[in-house]
């Protein structure tokens, strides 16, 4: 599958770059291995969405096999932005360039949630800014907000080498745990020693501890925000996920903590009251992304963990019904929002641009596809319930979500959520790009 290029995947490779000179070497094909084959193809039928099934898809796990750890090659960047890489032996892993070798054990495809919740707030102010008669009159720091996302997505790539760490005693125990089936958990491989992935965990927080310190000493409006997200670092694992309390904390901080946070730091006005970063239609937007995509990882976790996750505690089809409603929830909130700011109170400034209506295009595919998934209940025999070549039609574009096996559920949310946030973003962008431009015309 072909991954059209986004601003995101362009910022992600960026920050990349940033932690390793070696991120930007050519890009090579990448062979199939044997632990990131293919499933085989079951019998259940995916019907009513717009798909196509793929003659000259690779077959299953088992041809797979047989081509052997010899397989492996070096993924291009768009596929490791995009879904998480098996790394089957010590061989394959050593020949990845530094970057990519970086890039695939920080589990770049989710930082594409705190990208858009730090920088999303930023282009829906600009958008909102064009459309006033006096755009000057409302504040507007872009240049902060781009250190902001930095900073956070520097803390979120770290945070995510430091999970795997912290769960090498828990669920990352056991030989077949989810974490090493679907991606590659250097430390538990043995490929690095733990020394080697503290290196490589400094190296990906060097920025956000610079950019923290910064915003200490410079008291900048953000400076609140370093204490929270310090505490949401150390505590998610060991304290919040035993208390099956993940999914809200996912929420708090891609939302209140980083979109809140992110719209401050853009320019909108501090009032000093925390309420306001919990009651913004913005940050509960790109809150409700995040909470979507780990309520997928988390059904497909049910049996394949013990810890208390909200899914596991409910059960299926609770559990389905749940992810079902975290699919609906942003598009819910998109139109209130936009029917009470343009309608009920249109002399009021709003805080969403009429340009993020873009995102509801995802009601005629990705939403949709989703949730025809998850009608097809909860997975069994560990097999996909949809056939292996199915191509699925997407808004930005199509996809061959099994590839991504075993995250199933999450896979289909995620392709919902990060598909729908970029939409928000992109048409806020061309809102205010399209203002800019007619304003100049008209001058």
């Amino acid at each position: 599958m072909m991954m059209k290029p986004t601003l995101g995947t362009v910022l992600l490779s960026f920050f990349l770059c940033l932690c390793s000179s070696d991120a930007s070497r050519g890009f090579r094909p990448r062979r199939m291995s044997a632990k990131g084959g293919h499933p085989a193809i079951p019998s259940a039928s995916f019907q009513g969405a717009s798909v196509t099934t793929s003659a000259t898809s690779p077959i299953d796990a088992a041809a797979a096999t047989k081509m052997g750890p010899k397989s492996f090659q070096a993924p291009p960047w768009a596929e490791i932005l995009k879904i998480p890489i098996p790394v089957p032996t010590q061989e394959d892993f050593d020949l990845l360039p530094p970057g990519k070798r970086l890039g695939i054990m920080a589990r770049s495809s989710v930082l594409h949630l705190t990208l858009l919740s730090c920088l999303g707030p930023l282009i829906l102010r600009g958008a909102i800014r064009s459309a006033l008669k006096s755009p000057s009159s409302i504040p507007f720091t872009p240049g902060l907000a781009l250190l902001w996302t930095l900073d956070v997505t520097s803390w979120h790539a770290f945070h995510n080498m430091l999970n795997d760490w912290q769960d090498l005693d828990g669920d990352d125990k056991a030989p077949d745990s989810f974490r090493s089936d679907y991606g590659c958990h250097a430390l538990k491989q043995g490929f690095v020693t733990k020394a080697q992935f503290a290196r490589y965990m400094t190296m990906l927080g060097l920025p956000g501890i610079i950019l923290t310190i910064y915003f200490a000493v410079t008291k900048s409006v953000v400076a609140p925000a370093s204490p929270w997200g310090l505490a949401a670092l150390a505590l998610y694992t060991i304290l919040f996920k035993p208390l099956a309390l993940g999914e809200v904390f996912i929420y708090l901080v891609w939302g209140p903590l980083m979109a809140g946070y992110g719209g401050m730091a853009a320019g909108v006005p501090n009032s000093n009251n925390l309420a306001d970063l919990f009651t913004s239609p913005v940050s509960a937007l790109f809150g409700l992304g995040a909470f979507c995509v780990i309520m997928g990882k988390h059904t497909d976790k049910i049996n394949r963990s013990e810890k208390k996750t909200l899914p596991k505690l409910v059960g299926y089809p609770v559990a389905l019904f749940l992810c079902g409603a975290s699919l609906l929830a942003p598009h819910v909130l998109l139109l209130a929002t936009l029917v009470y700011e343009r309608i009920l109170h249109p002399d009021a400034v709003p805080t969403i641009p009429l340009g993020a209506g873009l995102a509801f295009l995802t009601l005629f595919r990705e939403l949709p596809a989703s949730l025809k998934v998850l009608r097809l209940g909860q997975i069994k025999n560990n097999q996909p319930t949809i056939p292996a070549g199915t191509i699925i039609k997407g808004t930005l574009e199509d996809v061959e979500i099994y590839k991504s096996w075993p995250l199933w559920f999450v896979a289909f949310l995620g392709w919902h959520a990060i598909t729908f946030s970029y939409l928000v973003v992109v048409g806020s962008g061309m809102e205010w790009m399209g203002r800019a431009i007619l304003k100049r015309v008209i001058s």
